[in-house]
């Protein structure tokens, strides 16, 4: 409900403030900027409680296919592009230029999980650090592994960061801490993969990774 009354508050403070024609010119658009942003922020809240409460009950149903893995991880870097440019990040890939591997997955789903992770790290990279993403194949099945620079995460928090509204972060920043769904999602994904998935500290990051099974092309 927290997550939710903020923007809530935010919107309504903003909008009453137009109404009222409290700003002009730039502050205007400033204040404009601000309901469209927590909208935005609002309805994807909305969507991933959605997601999570489908996944947990057992009615979300997964589209299985035969997915090639390089290229829905070069689709997912486009979509994330800009949030790479705000921070002038440049990752590097490790595997991505070998020959297509094919995944069992719901492709949809998997980008969903790219997503998250990628964007997870992004947030907690500083400006010009090192984002890694790396694609080892083993013998049955194919293994993700995302690092990121920046501050580990607390030993004792790592038992719980899968948990829903579960958050490492404890200073309240919205932009780093995010609302503690996104990893529950990926851990409901992931485990209707039956995959081995997981986080790490580093020396001077973290690394979430897991793994997916081969799939002969067709």
């Amino acid at each position: 409900s927290h997550e939710l009354q903020t923007p809530v508050s935010l919107i309504q403070g903003y909008a009453e403030a137009l109404k009222d024609n409290v700003a002009h010119g730039l502050k205007r658009d400033k204040y404009a900027g601000v309901i469209i942003d927590e909208s935005q922020r609002m309805a994807r809240l909305v969507a991933d409680l959605l997601d999570l409460s489908q996944l947990e009950s057992g009615r979300f149903a997964l589209h299985w296919s035969k997915v090639p893995l390089q290229e829905t991880i070069r689709s997912v870097f486009i979509k994330l592009a800009p949030l790479l440019s705000e921070k002038s990040i440049h990752p590097q890939w490790v595997g991505l230029d070998t020959e297509e591997l094919w995944v069992e997955s719901d492709r949809q789903r998997l980008e969903q999980v790219l997503i998250n992770l990628l964007g997870n790290a992004i947030r907690h990279v500083p400006i010009q650090g090192h984002l890694e993403i790396r694609v080892i194949p083993k013998h049955s099945s194919v293994r993700l592994e995302i690092e990121n620079e920046g501050q580990p995460i607390p030993e004792e928090d790592l038992p719980y960061i899968w948990d829903t509204f579960y958050r490492a972060d404890r200073s309240g920043s919205r932009e780093l801490g995010g609302t503690g769904i996104g990893l529950s999602i990926v851990k409901a994904i992931l485990q209707r993969h039956g995959s081995e998935y997981g986080v790490r500290n580093e020396e001077d990051g973290v690394t979430f990774y897991f793994t997916l099974s081969h799939g002969d092309k067709d």
